[in-house]
């Protein structure tokens, strides 16, 4: 048995993996099973020196060993993200169950209560990565995240903004019938009818509560990222004949296109209705927070230190920007993204 070192070779197998398992490429090099170069190594270990001449069709001794390396968890994981996105581009938004602890929210609460204390009872903050890098960093660049968005989006995601908020209750009698406001989110346009479009953005957004009907449910309008659907000024308050309501969990992540239509639900429970919202947007648009700070710049210098290009990027660098979007695009987007990402990953020192 030998380690192909051979980044080529490495390639070569991932696409037997693709054609014997009917995944993409990405599904085992680029982010539905999260396998970096270094963590590829299962698989090469288990090859024999006699296929290092591999040329797409191998004997059936070699397709089970592949088999005994992949964890029935891990390929789990790939149909999942791919159901996820098939999900995504069908309804315009898809959730994550328990993505972030009940440690983790109940520390973005209490930073909250901080920042309400020095800000005179104000409940919306921007720029919170700038505010809190070491609570805020880890759920930005949640790989989870990261790799559904890079199937959506390409690999080309940078933080828009970071917010956290809250909302006080309102009389119960102030609330029924009524919507907090529908919107598209920035970056967005009206579609055109029944087509699909890669999002320019995508919000990542979690409630540090559970919506129950006292907390205000999540409005949205199915498929609305694909109708040309507009609403009027006097009802855009008001319930929508055609909304869904998602009673998320704490901790859940719902991941919505910047076209989907949606609107929160104002509340009547005692206490605030938490909001924590991760926007996401394409590397070549301007980011709405300022990534200039002195603590963010930190984070950009370690990523730069470790060729993150990933992390890189969500700070507002990327220096893949001008080739990758002058590639000739006579190649299916998602299979380009697939070869950037994975030459990302390969790229990344280690520790």
């Amino acid at each position: 048995m030998v380690y192909l070192a051979s980044y080529k070779i490495a390639m070569r197998i991932v696409q037997f993996v693709r054609k014997s398992f009917r995944y993409k490429t990405h599904d085992l090099a680029a982010g539905s099973i999260p396998y970096s170069t270094a963590n590829l190594k299962p698989i090469f270990l288990e090859v024999d020196s006699r296929y290092d001449n591999f040329s797409g069709s191998e004997p059936s001794d070699f397709k089970i060993r592949l088999e005994s390396c992949i964890s029935k968890k891990e390929i789990e994981m790939s149909k999942d993200l791919n159901q996820r996105l098939a999900e995504y581009k069908e309804n315009g938004f898809t959730i994550f169950e328990g993505l972030f602890t009940e440690a983790q929210m109940q520390s973005w609460r209490e930073r909250h209560r901080e920042l309400m204390e020095d800000y005179e009872g104000q409940t919306w903050f921007g720029n919170m990565l700038e505010y809190a890098p070491k609570l805020m960093w880890l759920a930005v660049k949640h790989p989870t995240i990261l790799d559904f968005l890079e199937m959506v989006m390409g690999p080309f995601v940078q933080l828009d903004n970071l917010t956290l908020a809250a909302f006080p209750s309102v009389p119960k009698d102030q609330a029924e019938g009524r919507a907090s406001g529908w919107h598209r989110d920035r970056w967005a346009k009206v579609p055109q009818k029944d087509i699909y479009e890669r999002p320019l953005a995508s919000n990542a957004i979690s409630y540090l509560q559970d919506l129950t009907d006292e907390y205000g449910p999540l409005r949205v309008i199915v498929g609305s990222h694909r109708q040309p659907i507009t609403i009027d000024v006097e009802d855009r308050n008001k319930p929508h004949p055609d909304e869904t309501l998602l009673y998320m969990k704490a901790g859940d992540v719902v991941v919505t296109h910047n076209h989907l239509i949606h609107s929160g639900t104002p509340s009547t429970a005692d206490g605030l209705r938490y909001f924590f919202s991760i926007y996401y947007n394409s590397t070549w648009l301007k980011h709405t927070d300022n990534h200039s700070g002195p603590l963010t710049q930190r984070l950009l210098e370690e990523a730069r230190e470790h060729e993150d290009h990933r992390l890189m990027r969500l700070l507002g660098v990327d220096t893949q920007l001008q080739p990758r979007c002058n590639s000739g695009f006579l190649a299916p987007d998602e299979d380009r993204w697939e070869e950037w990402i994975a030459a990302d990953r390969a790229a990344v020192k280690s520790e």
